[in-house]
């Protein structure tokens, strides 16, 4: 229970903090678009899509969401810069 409230609790000052929001609109923007496109080709043209199952559309919208709205670590937690 405690876990699953830090969790909420970070998406919440994420949707809060603009900055959040755009930085990995920034550095996931072609991740995001990507399985963006996929769900477009999806509709257009079946056969083409990389999405093949119902499970793949699921994991497609998730990954939107995902690399558009992950909260990333915290202030000095884990340094990803070379």
């Amino acid at each position: 229970m405690l876990d699953s409230t830090t969790i909420l609790s970070n998406y919440s000052t994420l949707l809060s903090d603009a900055s959040s929001l755009r930085t990995n609109l920034i550095d996931n923007f072609g991740l995001a678009y990507n399985s963006i496109r996929d769900l477009i080709t999806y509709f257009q043209k079946m056969e083409e899509s990389n999405i093949k199952a119902p499970m793949d559309f699921g994991k497609a919208i998730g990954f939107v969401f995902f690399y558009l709205l992950y909260p990333g670590a915290e202030e000095g937690e884990i340094d990803l810069t070379p």
